[in-house]
């Protein structure tokens, strides 16, 4: 499926955007360095998302480049019920950073990324004095009993 033919038909035709839709299992082959614009705009039409599942595979199906300005959702809904993503696939820690700051803005919460090994972390402003770089944000450790609760495993993933 391609994003720019089917949903883009369903934003117009409906102007409510995907109101069932509840689990996401989001592909992407990313070649290159991850550009989560796409993604974004793509959640803002799903203000009842509960699961957000994130696989990055190079060897995926290849959409070519879309025309960002095209997709470009100017609805400001936050998500209220997606408290954890599950990543996979990331080539380092900092696309994830990205990734989380950018999902910041659309969420209503702060959201947990789960990787598929369980570690869990959280998007973390660090103070000036304890960053390792320039970037303010770090993606922190922390603890999390219910994380497999929060974000199960999609029932169409066999890994």
């Amino acid at each position: 499926m391609v994003f720019e033919e089917l949903i883009l038909p369903e934003r117009y035709l409906l102007g409510q955007g995907l109101c069932n839709l509840t689990d996401l299992w989001w592909i992407d082959d990313s070649r290159e360095r991850y550009n989560s614009n796409a993604l974004i705009s793509f959640l803002k039409l799903c203000p009842p998302l509960t699961r957000l599942y994130i696989t990055i595979d190079p060897k995926s199906y290849n959409m070519g480049k879309i025309k960002m300005s095209s997709i470009m959702v100017r609805r400001s809904t936050k998500l209220e019920h997606l408290m954890a993503v599950m990543v996979e696939g990331f080539e380092n820690e900092e696309e994830e950073c990205h990734l989380a700051k950018q999902l910041k803005k659309v969420l209503e919460a702060e959201p947990l990324i789960i990787k598929w090994d369980g570690t869990v972390r959280r998007l973390i402003k660090v103070h000036e004095q304890l960053r390792k770089g320039r970037d303010p944000y770090e993606l922190i450790e922390k603890r999390v009993e219910n994380h497999y609760e929060l974000c199960p495993k999609h029932p169409h993933m066999d890994h």
